[in-house]
């Protein structure tokens, strides 16, 4: 007889184990998908929400030329130049976002991205710590 002879034996005791370790798992599972569609959502979201400001931003911009062009064309007398010196603008604006892209594009993206997906990491952590103080 070896010693884990006992062990291998079917019985209550090792059923109910078995039981809850897939329970266990089983509840995990759940736990990450739930997670992961909370996640999920919330980086669709955020894209649509960049998306909307992006198309409104930009149609804004196309009124706001048009306005800019028409109220310099009544200086100039004609509208060649102000189509110039409006393409001028956009083109400063254009080097200005490339220069700065890091800035202005990259980090709140990185920063957005990494709060939804470790924000429950922080809570819990915050949850641990806390309580020693």
């Amino acid at each position: 007889m070896s010693i884990f002879s006992g062990f291998f034996q079917p019985n209550d005791r090792n059923d109910r184990i078995i039981k809850d370790a897939k329970d266990y798992f089983s509840s995990r599972y759940d736990l990450f998908k739930l997670e992961f569609l909370e996640k999920s959502s919330k980086i669709v979201g955020g894209i649509l929400m960049i998306l909307t400001v992006v198309i409104s931003a930009f149609v804004a911009l196309v009124f706001f030329a048009q306005a800019l062009i028409s109220w310099l064309a009544q200086f100039f007398n004609t509208a060649a130049p102000v189509y110039l010196i409006c393409a001028g603008l956009f083109i400063l604006v254009i080097v200005i976002a490339l220069l700065g892209k890091e800035k202005i594009f990259i980090n709140p993206i990185v920063k957005m991205l990494s709060r939804i997906m470790y924000e429950d990491d922080q809570s819990d952590n915050e949850k641990i710590g806390g309580g020693d103080e």
